[in-house]
């Protein structure tokens, strides 16, 4: 075969599979955003440009394994060992609902207890921040702050208590104090959070 011949099929070729890639593109833009077929363990409102009921998403645990995108291994402070978490970072989580111009994210637990982050402060000082669903290899139970547990960093404690902890609100409403610096750090530490609320200025 001639080499102008060769070379003209691969121009064919190499055409033919950017065309189909495109034509791929094109049709992801279009299609909607998956709903949960299990029980729906987070559900996120707020500034966020991807909806998948009504004006909130809802995660299920395979939508949540599908974005994973984290995986480390800390000292847990209430359960007082290492432990290796994974789960979605806060990051990747507003990348994937369009809410990138987010200032706050506000995370609720079962019984109301929220922790209110702040977005730059998660970019610029610790971005592995995360919800967790597993832990050690196992799906969180109830008994270990499962399923949805929201994750630090301890040897990030001091960046994280004075540039991203917002603020701390237990289940009666009232505001933690940071008097004390390693129990608020801690008490960042959500158990079975159920709600994410973006927040933008």
């Amino acid at each position: 075969m001639k080499p102008l011949v060769k070379a003209i099929i691969a121009i064919i070729v190499v055409a033919v599979l950017l065309s189909l890639g495109y034509i791929l593109w094109i049709q992801s833009l279009h299609q909607p955003p998956p709903k949960p077929s299990g029980e729906v363990l987070l559900t996120v409102e707020g500034d966020i440009g991807k909806t998948n009921n009504g004006d909130k998403f809802e995660f299920d645990i395979d939508m949540l394994e599908a974005i994973a995108d984290k995986e480390y291994t800390i000292y847990d402070p209430w359960l007082k060992k290492n432990i290796t978490y994974k789960g979605v970072s806060i990051l990747k989580l507003l990348d994937y609902l369009d809410a990138q111009s987010a200032s706050r994210v506000a995370l609720v637990a079962k019984d109301g207890y929220k922790v209110v982050l702040d977005v730059d402060g998660i970019r610029k000082y610790c971005p592995d921040i995360m919800i967790a669903f597993m832990g050690d290899g196992k799906y969180l139970s109830s008994k270990v702050g499962g399923p949805l547990k929201l994750i630090l960093v301890p040897s990030k404690k001091d960046a994280i208590v004075d540039h991203i902890l917002v603020d701390i609100i237990d289940s009666k409403g009232s505001h933690k104090s940071k008097d004390d610096r390693d129990a608020y750090f801690n008490a960042g530490f959500e158990w079975w959070t159920v709600k994410v609320v973006v927040e933008k200025e």
